[in-house]
């Protein structure tokens, strides 16, 4: 079950989510034999948006390629696997704030206070 996006409406300005973030999802598919293109045009983008450093993506793209990755790679552990294949580099300043919060609920809240950076969907 593939969800389309309009390309031309894929991108945003304000708010969305980061390409770097749909991107890493992206290349897990492609890690598993999945087409970059049959990814990119069944969620409504092209390549071209995935690496562009500043680039913002409709949060629905994201809902989309995890349905598309879902379908794709049926009886898998999807968020398992792309846990396990995270660098603890991405979470960038994330993890810096984590380290040095008091408690885990005082991470959490900060985390919850800026993930707006990576995702306006949060």
């Amino acid at each position: 079950m593939s969800s389309k996006i309009n390309t031309n409406g894929a991108t945003v300005s304000r708010g969305g989510t980061s390409a770097s973030m749909i991107y890493a999802q992206v290349s897990f598919g492609v890690s598993r034999g999945l087409s970059l293109d049959r990814l990119c045009e069944a969620v409504g983008i092209t390549p071209a948006m995935l690496v562009d450093p500043e680039g913002r993506l409709r949060d629905e793209v994201m809902s989309a390629l995890w349905r598309e990755l879902g379908d794709a790679l049926p009886d898998q552990p999807l968020g398992l696997q792309l846990g396990a294949r995270a660098s603890l580099g991405s979470f960038g300043p994330f993890l810096h704030v984590a380290r040095h919060a008091p408690s885990l609920g005082a991470a959490l809240q900060t985390y919850l206070r800026y993930a707006g950076v990576t995702s306006g969907g949060l």
